[in-house]
């Protein structure tokens, strides 16, 4: 009996003392790119303060893989689990955990972890500024590139069409066509993102400009960004990208890439007749074809608090030159945006309208006396063309510039035969028909002035309020439209401002 119990005891010692001979073989992957000092822990559980760490080693950005073999017993259903240290200059910059698992059989058990930086985890000082939304303001021809309602976009830029030229590696901007204005509005083209994408991204960076313009919005919040503190931007997105211009199927059957001549309204052909007959071949004339979109934004902002720099530095936690920082307990500030634009440009495969230029020239010379009816009026207007083109000739009288005039168009209908019964046709007498005026105020008729001079260089500045109103009753029976082409100046500011 006696050597019965002895031996019970004996396996009982035996059997509990190979439970505690269990072996682990570690092997870490490091993809984060960075420096960082990893660890094996053993404890409970990964919040366990009484988990210690059994081996560790520092990383280098270009050391892929550590592996190792535990060289001492752990104890029966432990936890071991991996952590790893981000390293910035040598100062913990976020600590990123491994999944555990639970030592509960003999033999070597393995333990695998592929560290990784993620969106959900990556917690450093040069984190994502540069990746986050891949848009460059510096495309954008329009300067402000604040949020803006998105019918906007429709009704005055994308797909329409942009007079410019360059001078001195600077791009200046002579005259743009709406689309409203082309009647392609509302039907202006479809919708297609090319990059647009749904994510939500949250990062933190030592704020400097170029954060700013990296993220669109941004400036929005309306922050002063200390620069030696801590801030982190949450960013919720969606469907935010490049969008093209391209054609509906309610739009004439044409190529998107042609423009005909009937979609561009009479006054508009004046003006990029004048612009060419000015600048000659180095006017350009191209269409606004890439707008950077979004449907709505959500940004929130956090700066963090500074720390004590003893405490445990984890994911929420940053160290930097000026300080430790979290951000657990701090104020934030936020802001949702609707559907908007950020800016719209022309891109390197947009068509090339430059053949219709010298059609438009043709218009110019043909339609601008019936404008410019005054001998005062015509001989102010050629003198600025003669200003920036001294090859015109000098010529002393409107009769002069007319018959000029008239020569051109003869020489271009004879190399153009087959426009003749169009200019024949079109290039009529102004007829007295009904005052556009008549129903307008004295103020209305200022306003309207105000932006026919601003939209159209042919017409003359400093009118007196009567010769406003014959002004503006001429550029009516021209285009009867005008009325709403130059109140469109008004509604965009509105459409462009929340």
């Amino acid at each position: 009996m006696k050597n019965k119990t002895l031996l019970l005891l004996l396996l009982l010692i035996s059997s509990t003392c190979f439970a505690k001979k269990i072996k682990a073989r570690v092997t870490f992957n490091n993809l984060t790119g960075e420096k960082i000092k990893v660890s094996l822990n053993v404890g409970k559980n990964v919040v366990d303060p009484a988990a210690y760490e059994y081996r560790g080693k520092e990383m280098l950005s270009t050391e892929y893989s550590w592996t190792f073999e535990t060289d001492k017993d752990i104890e029966n259903y432990s936890v071991i689990f991996g952590s790893a240290i981000i390293l910035k200059n040598g100062i913990p910059a976020g600590k990123i955990t491994g999944k555990p698992i639970v030592i509960s059989k003999g033999g070597i058990q393995n333990y695998s972890w592929d560290i990784e930086l993620k969106q959900s985890n990556k917690r450093s000082l040069d984190d994502l500024s540069s990746q986050i939304l891949q848009y460059n303001p510096n495309l954008f021809l329009n300067e402000e590139i604040s949020p803006k309602p998105i019918s906007g976009l429709f009704n005055q830029y994308l797909g329409a069409l942009q007079a410019f030229r360059v001078k001195n590696d600077d791009t200046i901007f002579e005259f743009r066509i709406a689309p409203v204005d082309m009647k392609l509005a509302l039907k202006i083209g479809e919708v297609k993102g090319t990059q647009t994408s749904n994510q939500s991204i949250e990062f933190a960076n030592l704020i400097d400009q170029k954060v700013k313009a990296t993220i669109p919005a941004i400036t929005e919040l309306g922050l002063n960004f200390s620069y030696d503190r801590m801030h982190s931007i949450k960013l919720e997105y969606k469907d935010i990208g490049v969008v093209d211009w391209i054609k509906t199927s309610g739009m004439k059957e044409k190529p998107t890439s042609d423009i005909y001549k009937e979609d561009i309204a009479l006054l508009d052909q004046i003006e990029l007749g004048k612009l060419y007959f000015k600048y000659g071949d180095s006017l350009k004339l191209r269409r606004i074809d890439k707008a950077y979109i979004f449907d709505g934004i959500y940004l929130e902002h956090v700066e963090g608090t500074s720390i004590n720099g003893g405490n445990e530095i984890d994911i929420s936690t940053f160290v930097t030159n000026s300080g430790t920082f979290e951000f657990k307990n701090s104020m934030k500030t936020s802001k949702i945006f609707g559907s908007s634009y950020l800016g719209y440009w022309i891109s390197n495969t947009s068509p090339n309208f430059d053949g219709l230029l010298e059609y438009f020239k043709a218009v110019y010379v043909a339609r601008i006396s019936d404008v410019l009816d005054t001998d005062e009026q015509l001989k102010e207007e050629y003198e600025e063309l003669r200003k920036v083109n001294p090859e015109l000739p000098e010529l002393k009288n409107k009769y002069e510039i007319k018959s000029y005039y008239k020569r051109l168009l003869q020489n271009y209908l004879k190399d153009n035969p087959q426009e003749r019964a169009y200019f024949n046709s079109e290039n009529q007498n102004i007829k007295n028909e009904e005052n556009f005026t008549d129903n307008l105020s004295d103020g209305e008729v200022q306003l309207l002035m105000e932006n026919a001079n601003e939209k159209f260089e042919f017409i003359p500045d400093n009118l007196n309020l009567e010769d406003s109103k014959k002004m503006l009753n001429k550029l009516n029976q021209i285009d009867p439209n005008i009325g709403n082409k130059l109140k469109i100046s008004d509604q965009q500011l509105i459409n462009n401002n929340y």
